[in-house]
């Protein structure tokens, strides 16, 4: 029992047996009470993810779950109607795949709202990470990386220290000795990871820790690495792959506006009333904005949002920064032009375009803010893999 919720063994046991019948076909026989462990650890983590999402006001509906799910069916060329079915034939239960999307959704929200805020990028970091990507071909590459984890707490004595890192170098001759990394990483791993055995996927370079990614990158392929410490605990790793990034040629030259909105805001669930009431409000300002007001005033005045107090003032952004629809109406627009309402998830807008810019595709500048996203998801997800640790140690889990 978890917090108030039960996991019976019934749901553990149908859990672990795909991922006990992919070990075996692979020859790679496993452990079923440690794969059991492993799964119960986390349907575990789910409830406690899903627990402290609803205390920050974090929900998925069923109707924004299923709106996923229609979207994915669309995506791949498929109707929706035949989800269900495809789900089915690939050896799934769909009520499972309708409770694995809706974690994602959760920890997707949880990621942007609680643990965005608490990392930061460095405008060093991001300059010693483009430096060493265009100095060496490696920035062309993609590298495919498995991994197992040896979790420790940052705050651990140094006894614990030196225990998880034998445990981890003594996993680590293994793999050097022949040992596979799919039975290892899933009797072993603490990453999430590991009930996929090990496998992280394709990761090119900004998209990892740096002290992770410089030595991922000096491994060649099957090396295993000796292992790394991060705020997560004890990584080994093995290069299972190295491509060609096929997008890692001379960038053309990167265009960016400098703009300012006004919004009026709308909730998700908003009726077609409040959707149409703001509509007309929004086009009520543009109408005083085309009569001859003040698009910097009246931000002040009526929008409600962050940016309002600095006239709607967003400064520069690129392509691939702002939700679609603003995006789109943003780079449609000539300097000194203002749109039609435009509406977003956020609620209709009004936008004004105020410069432009044109920059060199290589230049630091042009590709400052792709790397800062980038590094600043791979710290999110650290930090958000020891969050949820630290949730782990605290929660009350009572075994029958």
């Amino acid at each position: 029992m978890v917090e108030g919720e039960v996991i019976t063994a019934s749901e553990v046991r149908a859990k672990a047996g795909p991922i006990l019948e992919r070990l075996n076909a692979s020859g790679s026989p496993a452990n079923p009470a440690r794969i059991y462990n492993r799964v119960l650890d986390s349907l575990i983590m789910r409830i406690l993810q899903r627990n402290k999402a609803k205390q920050f006001g974090i929900v998925a509906s069923d109707r924004d779950v299923m709106k996923m799910a229609a979207g994915i069916a669309r995506k791949n060329g498929v109707s929706p109607q035949d989800m269900p079915k495809i789900v089915a034939q690939q050896g799934g239960d769909w009520e499972d795949y309708l409770n694995q999307l809706r974690d994602d959704m959760i920890k997707t929200q949880l990621l942007r709202r609680v643990i965005r805020p608490l990392v930061s990028v460095s405008e060093e970091e991001l300059r010693d990470l483009y430096e060493s990507a265009k100095e060496s071909d490696e920035g062309a590459e993609e590298r495919r990386v498995g991994q197992i984890l040896i979790a420790l707490d940052e705050r651990a004595p140094e006894l614990e220290v030196e225990k998880a890192y034998n445990r981890a170098e003594e996993l680590a001759q293994q793999l050097r000795d022949g040992g596979s990394l799919a039975t290892l990483a899933s009797q072993h791993s603490d990453d999430p990871s590991g009930l996929n055995g090990g496998d992280m996927g394709w990761f090119k370079r900004g998209e990892l820790l740096p002290e992770m990614e410089r030595a991922l990158f000096e491994l060649t392929k099957g090396e295993i690495s000796k292992p790394l410490r991060s705020p997560q605990g004890f990584h080994v790793f093995k290069l299972l792959d190295v491509r060609r990034d096929k997008s890692a040629h001379a960038k053309p030259a990167q265009q960016k506006v400098h703009a300012s909105h006004i919004l009026i805001k709308l909730e998700r669930d908003a009726s077609e009333a409040e959707v149409e009431a703001a509509l007309q409000q929004i086009q009520a300002i543009r109408q005083k904005i085309v009569d001859g007001a003040n698009f910097a005033q009246m931000a002040k005045e009526v929008s409600e949002g962050p940016s309002g107090a600095n006239g709607g003032d967003l400064g520069f952004f690129g392509k691939g920064e702002m939700t679609p629809p603003f995006e789109q109406a943003a780079f449609a627009l000539e300097v000194g032009q203002v749109s039609e309402p435009v509406r977003t998830e956020f609620g209709w807008h009004l936008i004004l375009v105020e410069e432009r810019q044109s920059i060199d595709g290589d230049s630091f500048e042009a590709q400052r803010d792709a790397l800062r996203r980038r590094l600043l998801e791979a710290r999110t997800k650290a930090r958000f893999s020891q969050w949820l640790r630290d949730l782990r140690l605290r929660a009350y889990v009572e075994k029958y």
